[in-house]
């Protein structure tokens, strides 16, 4: 084995190795205990993820959309329910139909009057869409209503009040 490794055994010691070997004792660093290595890089990571944590936490607070108020939960929820529903159907999509002037003007102020309030559908003919019907729904046991428009390639939108 020795003969195979010849070769570098006569090879002379680099210069940066010769140096340390020559420097005194008081001049090399002080040799560190076994396992104080271990116990820093243990107590270093504890305080990466203590730290990190802490960090996640306030960015979750910071980055965290406004919380919407459950009665603006329940609304979305009614009106997209109250959409799927009734847009599928196509006999009886509407309690209402529009069919005339005086059909809308009837619809108009049935559910006002049921709302208690007065109501004014937007015409939406210059975006391709008539006014087809509307009908009464309820919304968390109060009265909601529900205008459905249609477009001449029977796709359709509602508006939910």
């Amino acid at each position: 084995m020795a003969a195979l490794h010849q070769g570098l055994l006569c090879e002379a010691v680099p210069e940066r190795m010769q140096a340390a070997l020559n420097q005194t004792p008081e001049m090399r660093e002080p040799p560190q205990k076994q396992g104080s290595g271990s116990w820093m890089r243990a107590a270093a990571s504890a305080v990466l993820l203590v730290a990190g944590a802490v960090a996640g936490w306030i960015a979750h607070d910071v980055t965290a959309p406004p919380p919407e108020t459950s009665a603006q939960n329940g609304f979305v929820r009614n009106a997209v329910s109250a959409h799927v529903v009734f847009t599928k159907k196509r006999s009886h999509a509407v309690e209402v139909k529009v069919g005339k002037a005086k059909d809308e003007k009837h619809l108009v102020r049935w559910l006002s009057k049921r709302l208690g309030r007065p109501l004014n559908p937007p015409l939406l003919t210059t975006a391709g869409f008539s006014l087809v019907g509307g009908r009464l729904v309820a919304d968390d046991g109060g009265p909601a209503a529900q205008f459905m428009y249609q477009d001449n390639k029977k796709n359709r939108l509602t508006l939910y009040v």
